[in-house]
């Protein structure tokens, strides 16, 4: 019953509201057993998921929950979106009290004139709360739910043939008498320990990220084993440094930087980074001398189990979902509304004129929106010389809505080339095209960490980075707002110049009557939304592959097997950057503006018909039909000349259903 009594637009808005309503169950229903479920482990603002399991697995869990947020965030954005649309749709009274006053609104586009100047205080509350709430749902959303990286801490220490040959740790020598050497020679006896060639060596402990490998022995050739250190009481025979990324203020130090440590270009931290010398000593082998020693052999590495887990943030789902209630509120309240009947279309516009003339726009048949707005309210109401003149698309919108929508997109282009040359500048080591594109899309490297004072641990790091990783989300969904409202201008201009040459029904938003048909969804054809809601997918996740959160956690494991596995010694949050990523963004936000820019300089194809656009005098203006006929709304339509008085060399023309002729150029017409 709630949705058989209430307008078209009203059951939309209501359906979305059960949409919302939906995904806010959803997210309650997550967020109270995500926060009381044992083994939660909620400490400093981060919660477990689900704890030590593959990098991949989480990954993949990962990828399905955030297509899953997406699809709600869709659903509540859409909603927003079409509730918005509707709430500043004027009505036909607030038309005729503008037009009284030589005035003029909006139809058929979302429009801030129409919230300026005759939305109702509801209406215009309901609306900036309906925007207001997107925001911080674009900010947190996707990031409510995440992954960790787990690495480990590790031990290298140098060993010679002679160290592997002994069968009983009690020969050892005892300079190479600790806990820790003694345990891996105990397992490298057992057989817990891989042996690696050289070259499989450089491929398993080459990355910044070692989550599968921990402490290793490097061994040198040579036997029999000294009994004293064989370089001098200064030897150090075991390497304890911590393996792990490091931010210096010159950049991220790389965890595996001690493999090229005796590299003529290594002179300091801050020189060419080592993965790009590692394919070098792939490449020969018998050149790797790690630490100044002998070529190295052969590795022995301790195995271990990958430890990623999949991660939320109680704080943020409970905002989210706070966020969610309050969003389906907001929309109920608006289908709720009695005291509005909005004109959502120009097929409703034009039925509405058709139907109840507008005394306030007679004689002016052949005004269009350009010159209801250089009248500044002193309307042209003269007879017209028509001239025949074929106008391009761009005059669909105005010139400041247009400068306003392509500057937006300049700026934010401009914005992404400067940070990349920032970032670019920072980038150590080889920085050709084909080295960067290497890297991939939302590929974590060592020379795209960000550095900034949010590298660190705790909840107010994390929330930092969520915001820095998101933010660019947000600016997009407020540049397609733009975007989309000149397309819906653009589409307008089209079918309204298509009257010219075609009959046809009207476009109406309510239950279609005659030869009326049915609106599109939220304005646009779907030769333009599909290809936009794509491409803004696209650009979407382009952004999300850019710029992302890195959420680490560093372990300690030990080849001791009584100590088991350990918990992580410490955790750090901060942002990554892809090149790669960036300059697809670049790319396609350049191709974006050249789609409306090209779409915009096509030429309407009447060259007769006024161009009216979203404005409601020039719409009104073309609905004085002769003879008057309140039912002719709901047949095909023509725009034309109605009648032509040839000794006077005057006319009028509109919408009629009956047969209309072409305009003459050079004729008044009024």
């Amino acid at each position: 019953m709630l949705l058989t009594r209430r307008a078209k637009w009203q059951r939309s808005a209501l359906i979305f509201c059960a949409g919302s309503l939906a995904s806010f169950i959803a997210n309650l229903s997550f967020t109270l057993w995500a926060t009381t479920r044992p083994g939660s482990n909620i400490e400093g603002g981060v919660g477990v998921l689900a704890q030590e399991t593959s990098c991949s697995t989480a990954k993949n869990i990962n990828t399905g929950i955030h297509v899953l947020i997406n699809v709600l965030s869709t659903i509540l954005l859409a909603g927003s979106n079409y509730c918005m649309q509707c709430l500043s749709a004027p009505t036909r009274e607030q038309i005729d009290e503008a037009h009284r006053q030589s005035r003029w609104v909006d139809v058929g586009v979302q429009s801030i004139r129409n919230l300026l100047y005759i939305t109702s205080p509801g209406n215009k509350l309901l609306w900036v709360l309906l925007s207001l709430s997107s925001l911080p749902l674009h900010l947190f959303y996707n990031s409510a739910i995440f992954t960790s990286i787990s690495t480990n801490e590790y031990k290298v220490t140098i060993v010679n043939e002679g160290f592997m040959a002994l069968q009983n740790r009690s020969a050892l020598p005892a300079y190479l008498r600790n806990d820790n050497l003694e345990a891996m020679h105990t397992a490298a006896i057992e057989g817990r320990l891989d042996r690696l060639d050289r070259s499989a060596c450089l491929d398993a402990y080459a990355s910044n990220f070692q989550s599968t490998r921990g402490d290793m022995l490097l061994v040198t050739p040579g036997f029999p084993l000294p009994a004293t250190p064989p370089y001098g009481k200064d030897f150090r025979i075991q390497r304890n440094a911590s393996f792990v990324l490091q931010n210096f203020a010159c950049g991220i130090r790389q965890a595996y930087q001690w493999m090229c440590s005796q590299d003529p270009e290594y002179a300091s931290i801050c020189s060419t980074p080592c993965e790009d010398v590692i394919p070098r000593y792939k490449a020969d082998p018998d050149g790797w001398t790690p630490f100044g020693v002998a070529a190295v052999k052969e590795c022995y590495s301790l195995p271990t189990e990958e430890r990623c887990k999949l991660l939320f943030s109680p704080t943020l789902c409970w905002l989210v979902t706070a966020l969610n209630l309050f969003k389906g509120i907001l929309m109920l309240a608006t289908a709720l509304r009695r005291d509005t009947r909005p004109i959502l279309t120009v097929g409703d516009a034009v039925a509405s004129f058709m139907a109840v003339p507008d005394e306030w726009t007679t004689d002016m048949c052949l005004v269009s929106k350009q010159d209801v707005v250089k009248s500044k309210g002193l309307w042209p109401r003269e007879p017209m010389r028509l001239e025949f003149r074929r106008r391009r698309k761009f005059a669909a919108a105005s010139a400041g809505r247009w400068m306003t929508c392509v500057l937006m997109y300049v700026l934010a282009i401009a914005l992404c080339i400067f940070l990349f040359s920032f970032g670019y500048g920072h980038i150590s080591g080889s920085r050709d095209l084909s080295s960067l594109m290497a890297l991939g899309l939302g590929t974590l490297s060592s020379k795209t960490i960000i550095q900034s004072d949010f590298f660190g641990r705790g909840w107010t790091n994390l929330l930092a980075n969520v915001v820095m990783a998101n933010s660019p989300q947000a600016i997009m969904s407020m540049l397609y707002f733009t975007y989309n409202g000149l397309f819906t201008s653009i589409s307008l201009a089209t079918e309204w110049d298509s009257y010219a040459r075609h009959r046809k029904g009207l476009r109406v938003s309510s239950a279609p009557v005659g030869a009326q048909r049915a609106e599109y969804f939220l304005q646009l054809p779907y030769r333009y939304s599909i290809p936009l809601l794509a491409i803004s997918g696209v650009l979407h996740w382009l952004i999300s592959q850019s710029i992302f959160l890195v959420f680490v956690e560093v372990y300690q494991d030990s080849v001791d097997e009584s100590k088991g596995a350990r918990e992580p010694a410490f955790n750090y949050t901060t942002c990554g950057w892809s090149p790669a990523g960036v300059l697809s963004v670049i790319a396609v936000g350049i191709v974006m503006v050249g789609f409306l820019l090209a779409s915009g300089s096509r030429k309407l194809s009447s060259g007769v018909m006024p161009v009216a656009g979203s404005c409601s005098a020039g719409v009104s203006a073309a609905c004085h039909a002769v003879p008057y006929d309140e039912m002719a709304c709901v047949e095909p339509l023509r725009w034309g000349a109605t009648c032509y008085e040839e000794d006077e060399k005057k006319g009028h023309c509109s919408f009629s259903s009956a047969e209309v002729d072409t305009p003459f150029e050079g004729v008044l017409y009024s």
